[in-house]
């Protein structure tokens, strides 16, 4: 619950099934967002890095600290 939910439509996207997978995820708790494929998929590759970028933004912050490095083994 609570998550959101992000149905692609395209020219050839049957409206009664959109209506159908937007009911099922909204049973579900989920905030359904309508959006096109090239969208879908910015989003997608810009949250997948946030891990990564978060990771290295950690560890530069350490490295800067002057902490020894070891203390992470």
């Amino acid at each position: 619950a609570g998550a959101t939910t992000y149905v692609t439509l395209t020219n050839a996207t049957d409206l009664a099934a959109v209506g159908r997978v937007t009911r099922f995820w909204k049973l579900l708790g989920s905030r359904v967002v309508l959006t096109d494929p090239q969208r879908h998929d910015r989003l997608v590759a810009l949250l997948s890095h946030v891990p990564h970028m978060t990771a290295a933004a950690i560890m530069r912050h350490l490295d800067a600290s002057g902490e020894d490095p070891a203390f992470m083994k």
